[in-house]
C-alpha cells in the first residue's frame, strides 16, 4: 500500500526545488438526505415549475425575495446584503438580507456579478480599455484603479475578461478572450500578473476566507510510481505551495479540467468524477480541514448549486435535493491502492493491466473488466483476475482484433484510457 503523506513545502531560495510529502487522507462519515431543501441566490426548480431569480431561506424553504426575469440577484461575502441588478434598465438596488428592506439605489456600473468584495466594495472592469476599478458603491467613490496594460508582462496576455477575485479583492482572476480556459491571476497591490498563473490551463478556484487558491495539476511526488492528479493548495501572498492532496478515486485522463466546488467556509471541497465516461458520474467530498475524504458520494448527474459547512444542495432534472454531511463519530481508516496501470500503451496485440489491492467497498462490481470504444459501445468484457481465488493482480487481454483508435477500460469505478495501434 502506498502511503500518501501530508505535503509540506519548504522554499530554500527563489530558484530552489520544493520538497513535498503527502499522507493518505482518512475517510469520514456519509451524506444524510434532507427533503424540501432549497438553495439561496440560485436558479433551481421544484417539480415541473422552474423558479428563476428567487431568494429562499435555506433553513426552512421559505421564499424571501423574488425579482423579474430581466434582473439578477447576487450576494456579498458577508451575507448581510444582496444586490438586484437590472442590465436592461441599468439599475442597481441593495437590500437587507434579514428584513429584505431596500437600503439604497446605487449607481449602475459593469460590476463583477458573481460576488462583492464586501458589503460596500465592488469591482468594475472596463473591458475596452482593460482597466480594473474598485468602488465604494455607497459613497460612489473610486478606491483604486489598475491599468492592466501597464503591467510589464501584459504583452504575454493581451485582451482579458474578468472571472472572479480572492477573499479581500487583492487578487483577481481573468481569462483571455480567445482562450477562456486560461486562468490568469493579477495582483492589484503589486500591479503585476503572477508568473505561475499566466495562461494556467487548469481548473482553479479561490478559497472564500483567505488569499489562497486550489488548482489541479498532474505531478509525480516522492513515492508515486507514475504522475497523479493532485489538488494543489497555493498561498497567493507568500507565492508558494502549502500542500497537495491526491485525487481519490483517481482517473488518468485530462483531470486537470475536473470541476470542483469549495464550501462557503473553506472546510469541504466537492469534485466531479466521471467514473463511467459515457453514462454516469459521481461527486466526492474532501474534508479540507483534516485532509480526509467522505465515505460516500452523490451520483446520478446531480449538480451542486449550494455548498456550506454541513449542507449540500444539488439540482437534477429541475428538482432540488438537500444532503447533510453527518458529523463523524469515528474516522474510517480505509487503506486503498488506487492505481490502475495499463501497458504497453499504445498497444497492438495485448495489453496488461495491473490492478493490485482493489477494494470492493470503494470500487463496487469489480467482477469484470470492460473496454469501450469512443462511441460508448462495449467491445470487450472479461472476468477480473483480482477476484480469482489466486488473487492475481495482473490481467492480460488480447486487443489485436480491435480497430485502431482510443478505448476506455473500466474496472469498477476506475477508468483508464489506452490507444490501439
Amino acid at each position: 500500500m502506498k502511503i500518501l503523506l501530508l505535503i509540506f513545502v519548504c522554499l530554500v531560495s527563489a530558484n530552489s526545488l520544493m520538497s513535498e510529502m503527502s499522507r493518505e487522507p482518512k475517510w469520514i462519515s456519509e451524506f444524510e438526505f434532507i427533503k424540501n431543501t432549497f438553495s439561496p441566490l440560485h436558479t433551481y426548480g421544484v417539480g415541473n415549475k422552474l423558479h428563476q431569480n428567487q431568494l429562499y431561506d435555506i433553513t426552512n424553504s421559505n421564499l424571501i425575495f423574488e425579482v423579474d426575469t430581466t434582473q439578477n440577484i447576487i450576494t456579498d461575502y458577508t451575507g448581510k446584503t444582496f444586490f438586484v441588478i437590472d442590465p436592461f434598465y441599468q439599475t442597481l438596488h441593495v437590500y437587507n438580507t434579514t428584513n429584505q428592506l431596500l437600503i439604497k439605489e446605487l449607481t449602475y456600473r459593469n460590476y463583477i456579478r458573481n460576488r462583492a468584495v464586501s458589503d460596500s466594495l465592488m469591482f468594475e472592469f472596463d473591458m475596452d480599455n482593460q482597466i480594473l476599478r474598485l468602488w465604494n458603491i455607497y459613497e460612489d467613490k473610486l478606491i483604486k484603479e489598475n491599468d492592466l496594460k501597464a503591467s510589464n508582462n501584459y504583452k504575454l496576455i493581451d485582451s482579458l475578461i474578468v472571472f472572479d477575485h480572492s477573499f479581500d479583492g487583492r487578487f483577481v482572476r481573468f481569462a483571455r478572450v480567445l482562450h477562456p480556459f486560461a486562468s490568469i491571476i493579477y495582483d492589484t497591490q503589486n500591479e503585476e500578473f503572477l508568473p505561475n498563473f499566466v495562461n494556467h490551463f487548469a481548473t482553479l478556484n479561490f478559497l472564500n476566507k483567505s488569499n489562497k487558491l486550489i488548482h489541479i495539476k498532474r505531478i509525480q511526488l516522492d513515492g508515486d510510481s507514475i504522475p497523479f492528479d493532485y489538488f494543489r493548495f497555493y498561498d497567493l501572498e507568500e507565492r508558494t505551495y502549502i500542500k497537495n492532496i491526491k485525487i481519490i478515486p483517481h482517473k488518468h485522463y485530462e483531470n486537470e479540467y475536473l470541476m470542483f466546488l469549495i464550501s462557503n467556509c473553506d472546510d469541504y471541497l466537492m469534485f466531479y468524477i466521471p467514473y463511467n465516461f459515457f453514462t454516469s458520474s459521481e461527486y466526492r467530498v474532501l474534508d479540507l480541514v483534516n485532509d480526509r475524504y467522505l465515505d460516500s458520494s452523490l451520483s446520478f448527474f446531480r449538480t451542486p448549486i449550494y455548498f456550506s459547512t454541513s449542507l449540500v444542495v444539488t439540482q437534477v432534472h429541475n428538482q432540488s435535493a438537500g444532503y447533510r454531511i453527518k458529523t463523524p463519530t469515528s474516522v474510517i481508516d480505509k487503506p486503498v491502492n488506487h492505481e490502475l496501470l495499463v501497458y504497453p500503451n499504445p498497444a497492438s496485440d495485448y495489453i496488461s493491466i495491473i490492478i493490485s489491492e482493489i477494494n470492493h467497498r470503494v470500487n463496487p462490481m469489480v467482477d469484470k473488466v470492460q473496454i469501450f470504444d469512443m462511441l460508448g459501445l462495449e467491445v470487450i468484457s472479461t472476468p477480473s483476475a483480482a477476484l480469482t481465488p489466486t488473487g492475481e493482480g495482473n490481467l492480460r487481454i488480447d486487443v489485436s482484433h480491435l480497430t485502431a483508435g482510443v478505448y476506455f477500460i473500466r474496472i469498477g469505478n476506475k477508468v483508464e484510457k489506452f490507444v490501439k495501434m
